[in-house]
């Protein structure tokens, strides 16, 4: 038994539901072989005349050889292909039944003919249902008009009395493939609601945590938002009082200071760089312009070295301020920055040197005394 169930699961069909049909279509194929094989055994008992014999080995001879096609097919992966040459095979059997045994035949051919349309139903779709009821229907209706246009077409088989024995076989034979189809089919459709309202029921249950989720990573995203609004103005502000702070700390770097009327101080401290000697030169010459002044005092106390790059930015400034109509002076310069000078052969050319603030506050008082005095370093010294 076990060697058979297996023999009956390997099936080649990749597509689930075909799979799981085509297990039922070949056990009810097997059935419709088997009871072919038992009504052929009782044609050649209870046959009577040889019209009647004849009409049925065709009949059983067509059913068994599409019912061993359908199951060959079905072994091959054919499935639509099987069931629909079970469905022609039966409706050529009952057709013939019916042709040979006159309009209107027996109850139980007609109850035959609801078998194909079953399994066209149930196994393959609409449009094949339509298809087989209309070759059932025609079939019935070409079997009325021969008997009313040509009687010698059909009717040739002599009709017997209906006993227990010819009835019940077939009988028996119908309604339980038919309910086994219904009974198979039923479950596994109930089978598919029940499941389909599972799944439909974990989807709801998917997608109500879905809509919280993403409800939740709404709120959250709204928030980081609003924070990185703020964040921003306030990296905005922070921006605006960094370059207040980059301006104030510029203008602080290179300050020019006016102490008296067209008098002006630019006391430097620290390294004198790059950027600090375009800042002084820009910060003094507009200074000149606003206060109208006529004299610039540089004071180099608070710079710890002078060497060739301070030295050309203090005569680059200064020739800038002569240009404006100024007149610049130098104060602050000690003995060791003097030597250094020196050594260095820097040629401050007539820029006037003072050795304190006082002294050169008081030359421009008395431009006339005897506290000023000019200081020129030879190149060749």
């Amino acid at each position: 038994m076990q060697k058979i169930r297996r023999w009956l699961a390997d099936l080649p069909l990749l597509d689930p539901l075909e799979r799981q049909q085509a297990s039922l279509l070949q056990v009810m194929l097997l059935i419709i072989l088997a009871g072919c094989g038992i009504g052929l055994l009782l044609s050649f008992i209870n046959a009577t005349d040889q019209s009647g014999l004849a009409v049925g080995i065709v009949s059983y001879a067509t059913l068994i050889a599409c019912m061993l096609g359908g199951i060959t097919l079905l072994r091959r992966g054919r499935f639509r292909l099987s069931v629909g040459l079970a469905i022609s095979g039966i409706i050529v059997a009952v057709g013939s039944a019916l042709i040979a045994g006159g309009f209107p035949g027996s109850v139980g051919i007609y109850l035959a003919f609801t078998l194909p349309i079953t399994m066209a139903g149930l196994l393959l779709g609409r449009r094949e249902l339509r298809l087989t009821s209309g070759v059932v229907i025609g079939v019935v209706v070409a079997a009325a008009l021969l008997k009313s246009v040509a009687p010698s077409l059909t009717g040739f088989r002599p009709s017997a009395p209906a006993s227990a024995a010819s009835i019940l076989p077939t009988f028996i034979l119908i309604i339980a493939v038919l309910g086994l189809f219904l009974d198979r089919f039923g479950t596994s459709l109930r089978n598919a609601l029940s499941a389909t309202q599972a799944r439909e029921q974990e989807l709801n249950i998917l997608r109500a945590a879905l809509e919280a989720t993403v409800a939740e990573r709404t709120s959250s995203l709204q928030l980081a938002l609003a924070e990185g609004a703020q964040r921003e103005k306030r990296l905005a502000l922070t921006l605006e009082d960094l370059r207040a702070s980059q301006e104030a700390f510029s203008e602080l770097s290179a300050p020019v200071i006016p102490v008296l009327p067209g008098v002006l101080i630019a006391p430097l401290i620290g390294v004198l760089d790059s950027a600090r000697a375009a800042e002084l030169t820009n910060n003094v010459l507009a200074m000149i312009e606003r206060e109208h002044a006529h004299h610039v005092i540089f004071d180099i106390t608070g710079v710890p070295l002078v060497d060739t790059h301070v030295a050309q930015v203090l005569l680059q400034t200064t020739t800038a301020v002569r240009l404006l109509g100024a007149q610049a002076f130098l104060v602050g310069i000690r003995p060791e920055v003097a030597q250094t000078m020196v050594a260095l052969n820097l040629d401050m050319g007539t820029l006037r040197s003072f050795s304190t603030l006082r002294d050169a506050i008081g030359a421009l008082l008395t431009p006339r005394g005897e506290q000023n005095r000019r200081v020129a370093v030879p190149a060749g010294d």
